[in-house]
């Protein structure tokens, strides 16, 4: 598509240089043959002049007729522009939908192994505490005991979800 545009980019400049070319000298070989069949001015009369300037008008409506061709042109090229535009914006759309999903897929991971390590600190805590075995009456055994196996329990439940990230695609992880 982009060599389309660069012909037609192309094209278009061809055709500004050929009216920049054929304009000027169209204008000076039609002032000087007016100026050769009218050479010598024999009066210099106000009505004399005005007849001289009326033979321009085939020169004003040359201009006029490129004027509006120089338009329809300008409006082709900015509709070509737009389209790229538009095209480029849905490009933008896309890659900034897949950016904020990936961020949010790191960010999971990033909290999910930080809770992990978290729970693995708490287990190495309460079995530094286990090991010393300074409990008076068997509630806090028991109390550590039970926080272990809801750290094991949550710990596996967070390996499990870590483990189903890392193998599925982003597009999974960004619909869910």
């Amino acid at each position: 598509m982009s060599s389309e545009v660069a012909d037609k980019k192309k094209r278009s400049w061809l055709v500004y240089g050929g009216i920049l070319v054929l304009v000027p000298t169209l204008v000076l070989v039609y002032a000087s043959v007016l100026l050769y069949l009218t050479w010598p001015v024999s009066e210099l009369s106000v009505s004399k002049s005005g007849v001289f300037g009326d033979r321009f008008g085939a020169l004003t409506s040359l201009f006029s007729g490129l004027a509006f061709a120089g338009m329809i042109v300008t409006i082709l090229l900015q509709r070509d522009e737009l389209e790229l535009q538009r095209g480029e914006i849905s490009q933008n759309r896309v890659q900034f939908k897949r950016s904020a999903a990936a961020q949010e897929r790191s960010a999971r991971l990033s909290a999910l192994s930080t809770l992990l390590g978290e729970y693995k600190d708490q287990l190495e805590r309460n079995e530094a505490t286990l090991k010393k075995g300074v409990f008076h009456g068997s509630g806090p055994l028991e109390r550590i005991q039970a926080e272990n196996q809801e750290l094991f329990k949550s710990k596996a439940e967070i390996i499990a979800e870590l483990e189903r990230m890392l193998k599925a695609p982003a597009d999974d992880v960004e619909h869910n």
